[in-house]
């Protein structure tokens, strides 16, 4: 379980995206290079030139990009702060969690991280996760410690905790109400 109120970087977040490189680098660019050797030296000089400084960048971007994300647990949210030229900064409050998710690619499962995302009520209909966390060795201990957190501040229905209901009279006020709303309103 991780501290409240403590930064903490997904210590294997640049060693999934550099393996993700390698892969790419395998798949990509040796027949790339191969391809440009055999058609003309210079050509394939340059071409493994372009492709080393290509794959450099990114090795030293995935490392940036690893120093920049920290995540946290307050008292009634999550945190997440991000970005090496784009600064981002993501706060989901524990009250409006609705679902949270983990996976493992196969570049996770090697080194035996995993990815965290958090949904929320009010996304407005947008594709995907609203926090998502990639890196993480510790990912299903974290989901269980931010539903924890979810369900301290708003209960959880499973656990036997009683929920407030309207009696008979606040509906007939409420409809009492509302009717007085819609004859105004015609």
């Amino acid at each position: 379980m991780r501290p409240e109120n403590q930064w903490f970087t997904p210590e294997e977040l640049a060693a999934v995206r550099n393996r993700f490189v390698a892969v790419l680098f395998v798949l990509v660019a040796v027949p790339l290079v191969a391809g440009a050797v055999v058609a003309d030296l210079v050509v394939g000089g340059v071409v493994a030139a372009a492709v080393l400084a290509l794959t450099a960048f990114l090795v030293w971007y995935n490392r940036a990009f690893e120093r920049s994300a920290a995540l946290r647990f307050t008292a009634d949210a999550i945190e997440y702060r991000r970005g090496v030229w784009y600064k981002q900064h993501s706060e989901v409050p524990y009250s409006r969690i609705t679902n949270v998710t983990t996976s493992q690619g196969p570049i996770q499962r090697m080194l035996d991280a995993g990815s965290l995302e958090v949904q929320t009520a009010g996304q407005s209909g947008q594709a995907g996760a609203e926090l998502a966390v990639s890196g993480l060795p510790d990912y299903e201990a974290l989901k269980e410690q931010l539903m924890e957190n979810a369900r301290a501040v708003h209960g959880d229905a499973t656990a036997g905790r009683s929920t407030q209901t309207a009696t008979r009279s606040d509906e007939y006020e409420l409809l009492s109400e509302v009717r007085r709303i819609r004859e105004l309103l015609e």
